[in-house]
């Protein structure tokens, strides 16, 4: 699990990371994943490299499930239908949205693949 892991979490990265942008459109949730992306990557590599340590495991783990819970808060400020468009505008707010969507459905993966790090299942021995 922890090489899918890794593809994972460098995927949530290159989506991630311009998606970080639009905190400066009032979603901060959006520029808060980013930090739980680069943790989730660095966990799943150290345990990678240090032989499996339990502890590292459970710390991507965390990464995807607050990673999601910021991609959630930054969603819900954006589609926010009482507060104003930002400067960027509307259409860089639909696509910030969309990108996010992705995002949502793939910390969950991340997360599910943690639990198989966790569990001991490998994919290459």
């Amino acid at each position: 699990m922890e090489w899918l892991s890794l593809a994972v979490w460098i995927i949530i990265i290159i989506i991630g990371t311009p998606l970080g942008a639009a905190a400066v459109m009032g979603a901060w949730g959006l520029g808060v994943q980013v930090l739980f992306a680069i943790a989730g990557l660095v966990f799943c590599g150290l345990f990678i490299l240090g032989g499996g340590a339990e502890w590292l495991a459970w710390g991507a783990f965390a990464a995807a499930i607050l990673g999601e819970l910021a991609v959630v808060g930054g969603v819900s400020e954006l589609i926010d239908e009482s507060r104003s468009v930002s400067m960027a505008g509307s259409a860089a707010e639909e696509s910030a949205a969309a990108a996010a969507g992705v995002q949502a459905c793939l910390y969950p993966l991340a997360a599910v693949l943690a639990i198989g790090m966790v569990a001991g299942i490998v994919t290459v021995s």
